[in-house]
């Protein structure tokens, strides 16, 4: 019985979102669940319906209060929330963001999730992968061949999702180092003597 964890790459245009079910005990991915580009311009689209969306009614009124990302989350959830962030996900996983409009997304979900959402630095994921200094195209490519053994055979590769895959294995790898200690801070070659920290 795996751990279920969602993670969440938000992009300019599209979100890369993937479910993988993991084992905490080996810190290691048993299977990616699904795996997706969500496109952020469709979310602005959706259709309206009377008795579900709290917005609708307002938008009689002054139509302008309808285009504002609360709304535009409200339907994101409304097609997202059974799949990615029903009560069994463990863990949410989301790319900390810069202080511009892309934080809204970042923060309702927080706000929404707080005791299960971690909000991961990209700076400490392209360290993990080692990508700081590449430029944009090379991280693509160093992203997608991190996550392209994990990812099934039927889904075509795209660099938004693998790097929500790539979070999991970064937020995994984390936790794998938290199990471990050095025994004897005296050892001159303590650097590598390591010993599972059991709790």
């Amino acid at each position: 019985m795996g751990t279920l964890i969602t993670s969440i790459d938000i992009g300019l245009v599209e979100l890369g979102i993937s479910l993988a079910k993991v084992n905490m005990e080996t810190c290691t991915i048993q299977k990616i669940l699904r795996a997706e580009n969500i496109n952020l311009i469709e979310i602005t689209n959706q259709t309206c319906r009377p008795l579900k969306c709290p917005y609708y009614c307002k938008s009689s009124i002054n139509k302008k209060e309808r285009k504002n990302f609360a709304h535009y989350i409200f339907h994101f959830l409304e097609k997202y929330e059974y799949v990615y962030f029903n009560s069994r996900i463990r863990t949410i996983l989301i790319e900390r963001q810069p202080y511009t409009v892309f934080t809204t997304l970042e923060q309702i979900l927080h706000f929404k999730y707080p005791e299960r959402v971690i909000l991961q630095s990209p700076t400490s994921l392209g360290k993990f992968l080692g990508t700081l200094g590449l430029e944009r195209e090379e991280k693509k490519k160093k992203s997608v061949e991190m996550a392209a053994p994990y990812v099934p055979d039927k889904l075509i590769l795209k660099h938004d999702f693998c790097d929500s895959i790539c979070y999991i294995l970064f937020f995994l790898e984390e936790k794998k180092n938290e199990n471990f200690y050095f025994v004897d801070k005296k050892n001159p070659f303590k650097k590598f003597v390591w010993h599972k920290k059991y709790l």
